[in-house]
């Protein structure tokens, strides 16, 4: 006989209980999600920027600056930079952090209005740190690159009010200090004028009274000549020997009431002794006794 074949005959057989088809579907589902959950995990490591999230612990935030310390080394300074950003979000006290990160923002990646903020969160968070004066540096270069003016040199807003007057005003006052200065410069010159003309006006008075004094020189000083000729002075002739002045020997001293030939040696030629040079300088005029009338002019030597 011929065998028939049913459509129940090649169906599978169900579950002879409902338990056993729950558990079926229970192995499917968790199968599912273990592979979802896998997939997510792959996407998430290949991304660049670290699960700030997952930065909780500190043997994670310890792992992450390992991590951006090594990038760095490597040269990939932009996964380094995202580490170490990661870190200051997740733990915003961690200063190593954050000058790590404007370090790389101002020297890679051109941003110095980024690397500002991590600058003065680092000098907040470590003032007395051995790195808080080369933070401060990197500071004021920020500043200066943004046309940001340093803390210490702001002035009042009204100043930037109006930058054409200002300007204005700054050449005004650089135009009236060129002028003073070249006031004096012209001043300056007249005095060097003035000065060479009366040094000119010195030596020629000078010339004028050589010659006048006849004093004979060996050799005219140069110009001379020309001064002669000029003036109409002519060729000085020397002096004889009897025209030429002697120096005085004597000078004059005024007879006091009381003084004595004695007091006066002493007083005027500081040596009592020169008693009879003065009366050889007195002759007629101081007796035998030696007596002076008050008012008696009489001579002293000079030397």
């Amino acid at each position: 006989m011929a065998r028939t074949l049913s459509v129940k005959s090649i169906m599978p057989a169900k579950s002879a209980t409902p338990a056993g088809g729950i558990s079926f579907f229970i192995f499917h589902f968790s199968f599912f999600i273990a592979i979802v959950i896998a997939v997510a995990m792959i996407i998430t490591s290949c991304g660049r920027s670290p699960n700030v999230a997952k930065l909780a612990s500190a043997e994670a935030i310890e792992a992450t600056m390992l991590s951006a310390n090594d990038a760095q080394r490597k040269g990939d300074y932009a996964r380094a930079h995202d580490l170490f950003e990661a870190v200051t979000i997740a733990q915003p006290a961690n200063a190593l952090a954050h000058l790590q990160t404007a370090i790389l923002k101002q020297d890679r990646m051109n941003d110095d209005a980024g690397a500002l903020f991590h600058l003065r969160a680092f000098i907040r968070l470590e003032p007395g740190s051995d790195k808080a004066a080369m933070a401060a540096e990197r500071l004021e270069l920020a500043r200066q690159r943004l046309g940001q003016h340093s803390v210490t040199t702001e002035r009042p807003a009204a100043s930037h009010a109006n930058p054409g007057a200002e300007y204005a005003a700054a050449t005004n006052a650089l135009a009236r200090a060129n002028a003073e200065i070249a006031g004096l410069l012209a001043r300056m010159q007249k005095l060097d004028d003035d000065n060479a003309r009366l040094q000119n006006e010195i030596n020629r008075l000078t010339k004028y009274i050589e010659l006048s004094s006849g004093a004979s020189t060996p050799v005219p000083p140069s110009g001379l000549d020309e001064f002669r000729a000029q003036h109409g002075l002519g060729t000085p002739q020397p002096k004889p020997p009897s025209q030429i002045p002697k120096p005085p020997r004597y000078r004059t001293v005024e007879v006091r009431r009381g003084d004595t030939l004695w007091s006066i040696a002493q007083d005027y030629l500081y040596d009592g002794s020169r008693v009879p040079e003065i009366r050889a300088a007195n002759p007629g005029l101081i007796g035998a006794d030696g007596v002076l009338k008050p008012g008696t002019v009489i001579n002293l030597p000079i030397n």
